[in-house]
């Protein structure tokens, strides 16, 4: 219910961060307990707060002060007694904190593990240089050893997506079967909702 409202302010972000785009917050919230909320020109996002974990939160969207957006959901998060914490902050906003507010005791430091890959498409396209050798390889040695055709994923697919996740995790041995039951859950829900996604 919340799809126009969460996309009206996140366009206005500007970033491409996965963690801002509504499918993928969709196809996870069995695991992330997304929770959204207005506040004048702004939208609050929190993550969490189910089985004893603490919330996260992702920085005030939207037009106007963002400092003073900030400063509310401090105040809110303070005033509900939990410990403040943010993630998926976006350079911007954190340059922004950095500027703006004088150190009052939080820490802002990049988590790699975190990070958005991003590709340039063309590349991806065209798979051109030394450095994309490897992938040309792996492409040649499919071709040769799978007669295959190629079709538009559409929610008709659906089987035959949880099939070959399944056929996935019997390949790994060692596989974490809760991270495996959270990322098909997250499969699963994409392909029921396929359309309207």
């Amino acid at each position: 219910e919340d799809r126009e409202l969460f996309e009206k302010y996140s366009y206005l972000l500007g970033e491409g961060s996965c963690d801002m785009a509504f499918a993928n917050i969709f196809c996870w919230a069995h695991l992330h307990n997304p929770e959204i909320a207005k506040w004048g020109s702004f939208i609050f996002i929190r993550f969490g707060g189910v089985d004893g974990k603490q919330h996260t939160y992702m920085e005030p969207i939207g037009e106007g002060d963002t400092i003073a957006a900030f400063n509310k959901l401090v105040e809110y998060v303070c005033e509900i007694k939990e410990p403040f914490k943010m993630a998926g902050v976006s350079a911007n906003f954190a340059e922004k904190l950095r500027t703006s507010i004088p150190f009052c005791g939080y820490y802002l430091y990049p988590k790699r593990s975190q990070f958005d890959y991003i590709y340039n498409a063309n590349q991806l396209r065209t798979l051109a240089g030394k450095k994309l050798q490897p992938k040309r390889n792996h492409i040649n040695t499919f071709k040769k050893l799978y007669n295959f055709t190629t079709e538009p994923l559409s929610a008709a697919h659906k089987a035959e997506v949880l099939k070959l996740v399944e056929e996935w995790r019997e390949g790994k041995e060692n596989a974490d079967l809760e991270a495996y039951e959270c990322e098909r859950r997250a499969i699963e829900r994409g392909m029921d909702n396929f359309d309207a996604l």
